[in-house]
């Protein structure tokens, strides 16, 4: 930990801003987890989300480093819904106190410009 941090300051590289989004993903990387997962297109629930990634809740643990191809809508408060798909890697998770489901976080490792713009403006919109 740095020592000139001060105790209670975000850490992070971007503001991240509460949510409750749906969002679709699918594993793109190891064939173990997507045996696991059946492969298939899983539903989740994004509870925050910066321009660097989001963290979701979703019904399974993943393994770190594991990527996933995601598909999420955002609602700005001006304006249409615009929908984002996007690459993301596992960077945690951790078992939620109900023991069924797992607070995950998500950085994003490939996502269009047009797409983290979008991302960016919804998450300072939703500052103010």
């Amino acid at each position: 930990m740095d020592e000139n941090a001060k105790p209670g300051l975000e850490r992070r590289k971007h503001l991240r801003v509460p949510v409750d989004l749906s969002v679709s993903y699918s594993v793109k990387s190891s064939a173990q987890v997507q045996i696991k997962i059946d492969g298939q297109p899983r539903d989740a629930t994004m509870v925050n989300v910066s321009e660097g990634g989001m963290a979701l809740v979703i019904d399974c643990a993943l393994p770190e480093m594991t990527k996933l191809d995601i598909r999420f809508q955002l609602h700005p408060k001006r304006g249409r819904p615009v929908v984002v798909t996007c690459v993301g890697q596992v960077c945690y998770n951790f078992l939620l106190a109900d023991y069924h489901r797992y607070h995950t976080g998500i950085e994003f490792i490939m996502i269009r410009d047009e797409e983290k713009r979008l991302v960016a403006d919804f998450v300072k919109s939703s500052l103010r």
